[in-house]
C-alpha cells in the first residue's frame, strides 16, 4: 500500500512542483552569490507536501518531504543550467 500512495503523491508533485516555480520565480529560490536558497527551497516543499496531503487525504511522510525537497532542487537547477534569467532581489 506504502508504494501506491507514494506514486499519487509522486504524480501530484510532478504536476504541483513547476507551478509553484512558474508562480514564486527561479529567481525565488535564488541567493545573491549565485547559490540556492536552502530556506526557502525547504518552505516550498512543505507548502507541497501540504497541498498534496490536503488533495489526496493521505499524510506525506518524512521521507516524502525529502523527495519533494529534492525534486524541487532538481527542478529549479534544470531551470537555471536552461538558461532562465534570474532578476535581483
Amino acid at each position: 500500500m506504502d508504494v501506491v500512495v507514494d506514486l499519487e503523491h509522486w504524480r501530484r508533485a510532478q504536476r504541483l512542483l513547476p507551478i509553484l516555480i512558474d508562480r514564486f520565480g527561479v529567481s525565488f529560490f535564488v541567493l545573491e552569490g549565485g547559490g540556492l536558497d536552502d530556506g526557502r527551497l525547504a518552505r516550498c516543499a512543505e507548502l507541497a507536501g501540504d497541498w498534496i496531503e490536503r488533495r489526496s487525504g493521505r499524510a506525506v511522510d518524512d521521507g516524502g518531504r525529502e523527495r519533494l525537497y529534492r525534486m524541487l532542487r532538481d527542478r529549479v537547477t534544470e531551470r537555471l543550467a536552461a538558461g532562465t534569467p534570474v532578476r535581483s532581489r
